[in-house]
């Protein structure tokens, strides 16, 4: 579980399928012995893979990470973001606005829209999310461009408000 969603996060994490199950013929009981008796080899080829890492550049590119582990990260990305779902699922943005407005022009009132989540993350059974606090809200709203802003009612999202269907 992945509760952030901005860049300090998700430029750290990488997607590593582990498909392969060790069961029945494939099981080799002899398996921690083997890998105790190579011990050193293993810790040698660890510190070769970092001083690697080092010299390549470090991060995802001194890791030589594949398209494909690339692109499986980025849909476990937007799986996990929770709020994004909700703005996609819930809400019009001026991206999406059939009327062409202009992002200004585009508001909701902050409160009812952090009501709207809560429910929505209720109902989408969505326990973590369901706890999120309004401050949290808040930051997540501006992480995806969403700027908070005093209008005559209050506090307002700029750029985004409710599907009314």
């Amino acid at each position: 579980k992945v509760s952030g969603a901005d860049y300090g996060i998700w430029r750290r994490i990488v997607l590593v399928p582990f498909d392969f199950i060790a069961q029945g013929e494939k099981l080799d009981p002899q398996m921690p012995r083997k890998l105790w008796a190579e011990r050193e080899g293993i810790f040698s080829w660890m510190v070769e893979g970092a001083v690697k890492w080092a010299r390549d550049g470090m991060g995802r590119r001194g890791l030589g990470i594949s398209d494909e582990l690339m692109q499986e990260t980025q849909e476990y990305r937007q799986d996990e973001d929770i709020v994004g779902r909700f703005v996609a699922d819930k809400c019009i943005t001026e991206v999406d606005d059939p009327l062409g407005r202009p992002k200004e022009k585009i508001l909701a009132p902050a409160t009812e829209l952090f009501t709207m989540f809560i429910n929505w993350a209720q109902d989408s059974g969505e326990k973590y999310a369901a706890q999120m606090t309004q401050t949290a809200f808040g930051r997540a709203m501006r992480e995806r461009g969403f700027e908070g802003r005093k209008v005559a009612t209050g506090k307002a999202y700029i750029g985004i408000q409710p599907r009314r269907d």
